[in-house]
């Protein structure tokens, strides 16, 4: 029927079964006419021991046939998982990429590659959250199919179809199984799964728990196949440690090959790819990203480079252990306890809705513009009376006019936040302004109150419920926050010979202040109108 039935019957160390089904049936060649002629049965065994041939035989890509002679770095990745690249110990290729260099179509390649040439063959995808993983199978694996050779060839060897599981027919009374969850929300559907290949997508976000737990699914497999991608982030992460550990393999432009590092015979083998080494990616495009991106976002998506020039203030690895799994998000109901809310205007404007001890009952990013539900003030409205919470904070910066709609609905129970920079005074509170209006204002030193809702996230002091992964996206920012050594008095005024801590991010964090508005909704809530600095984040 297809590749998969193609392999050479010369693998001497496959069962006399598994040889037989290696065997080219007649219909191959039929399937194989067209534009792309048709094959010999030497032919199709040749392309089917190597992944690099098959998918540039099979895959096309926007109508074109897909190519790997202006990526020659590509090559020597596929090669490592041919069908007679059999192995007992755990075979590691670690991508360590930068953004658009075709990392998840290499995965994609892979995956089809061993699902339709190699018998009794079971392949994992994963990936952070449940919407990559229905992105990934929806959009990239199924495009793939639909759009090989000759109308979607290997679209007809799928017999069953969910984002979960795929099954396909490889011929021989043989089915083969693809298994997508993700590894954040829905890790404990691929316990008891036994597979050959498994992938990790975007493993810079990825639960570190995950790796050892694959690696138990291959225990069984002839083949242990681990491929690892993520895009570089900050030095010190559980990607940065297993990438030291590889052969972090870099390309020669010249010689036109890897160069690996003194690990070379590891079993943990690294490749950098960036976008300067990609054929549609012009030195000028590098040259302006560079002008145009903060070093952090350059080094990590464009170079692929983990970067050290400041740091990540919290990790994954120290966010997951607030994710409470035996807890649900409340939905549109007051429980019993006190709510507090938080709010960040923007774009998408971030609520945060919590009780008294810090839980995270409720998040959501409202876009009144684009979800045609109505104003959003009408929408917060309508959330503070459903929550009936107690104590609202809302960021002052680009929601002036909403505060003021709010507060006059509410009066106190909504205030307002002022980040100032003033170490000395790291509180106040303002209860009218300059011309006597009612403003209910707190202005807060941003750099403390970032510290001390960091230290609350690190200390488990903040929980997010995760009977689903409905709220992941909210440790996603929380991990967006970066820090750097500040001296510009200009910004910061510090006190002589101090040097202070300058907050950035290299992402969306409206989640991380609207839960420190939330905190300090919370204090305001609890100490009568001040909060004691003794308290925040204690």
């Amino acid at each position: 029927m297809l590749a998969h039935s193609t392999l050479t019957s010369s693998a001497s160390t496959v069962s006399t079964e598994r040889r037989n089904c290696f065997k080219p049936r007649p219909s191959w060649g039929t399937m194989a006419e067209g534009e792309t002629g048709r094959l010999t049965a030497e032919q199709a065994r040749e392309i089917a021991l190597y992944p690099d041939r098959w998918s540039c035989y099979f895959r096309t890509i926007d109508g074109k046939p897909f190519r790997l002679d202006e990526r020659d770095y590509l090559t020597e990745i596929y090669r490592h998982f041919g069908a007679l690249e059999k192995s007992e110990t755990t075979k590691m290729v670690v991508l360590k990429c930068s953004r658009k260099v075709e990392k998840t179509e290499t995965i994609c390649n892979l995956l089809l590659y061993g699902l339709m040439n190699i018998p009794y063959f079971n392949a994992v995808y994963t990936a952070p959250r449940q919407p990559q993983v229905t992105r990934f199978v929806e959009e990239r694996l199924n495009g793939a199919m639909m759009g090989s050779i000759n109308n979607g060839t290997l679209m007809k060897a799928r017999l069953k179809s969910s984002v979960s599981h795929q099954t396909f027919d490889v011929g021989a009374k043989t089915l083969n199984h693809l298994y997508a969850y993700s590894n954040w929300g829905d890790a404990h559907a691929l316990l008891g799964i036994e597979a050959d290949l498994c992938c990790i997508d975007e493993y810079q976000d990825s639960d570190g728990d995950v790796l050892p737990m694959l690696i138990e699914m291959l225990a069984q497999s002839d083949y242990k196949w681990v491929v690892i991608s993520g895009t570089a982030r900050e030095q010190g992460s559980e990607f940065w440690k297993l990438w030291e550990k590889s052969t972090k393999g870099e390309w020669d432009t010249e010689a036109g090959e890897w160069v690996h590092g003194p690990g070379s015979k590891a079993n943990i083998i690294g490749y950098h790819i960036s976008q300067e080494m990609h054929p549609d990616i012009t030195a000028k495009d590098i040259a302006q990203k560079k002008e145009t991106y903060a070093p952090r976002r350059f080094a990590n998506e464009v170079l692929g480079e983990f970067f050290a020039g400041s740091t990540k203030p919290l990790t994954f690895d120290e966010v997951l252990p607030t994710f409470d799994r035996e807890r649900e998000v409340v939905r549109g109901v007051a429980p019993p306890n006190e709510t507090f809310m938080g709010i960040d205007w923007g774009r998408e404007t971030t609520v945060v809705i919590t009780d008294s001890e810090s839980n995270i009952l409720q998040a959501v990013k409202l876009n009144s513009r684009e979800s045609g539900e109505g104003d959003e003030v009408e929408m917060l409205k309508q959330m503070i009376s459903d929550y009936n919470c107690v104590q609202v904070v809302a960021d002052i910066g680009y929601g002036a006019r909403q505060v003021k709609e709010l507060q006059e609905e509410f009066g106190d129970r909504v205030r307002s936040c002022y980040y100032s920079s003033r170490p000395m005074r790291p509180y106040e509170f303002k209860k009218r302004d300059n011309n006597r209006n009612l403003i209910f204002m707190c202005v807060v030193d941003r750099t403390t109150y970032v510290e001390r809702t960091v230290e609350a996230i690190k200390n488990k002091q903040v929980s997010l419920p995760y009977g689903d992964d409905s709220l992941a996206w909210v440790a996603h920012e929380w991990c967006s926050l970066t820090s750097s050594a500040e001296t510009d008095e200009k910004n910061f005024r510090p006190v002589r010979g101090q040097t202070l801590t300058k907050y950035g991010r290299d992402g969306d964090d409206h989640a991380f202040h609207a839960l420190l508005y939330a905190r300090l909704a919370i204090e305001i809530g609890d100490g009568g109108g001040v909060p004691e600095m003794k308290t925040f984040g204690a």
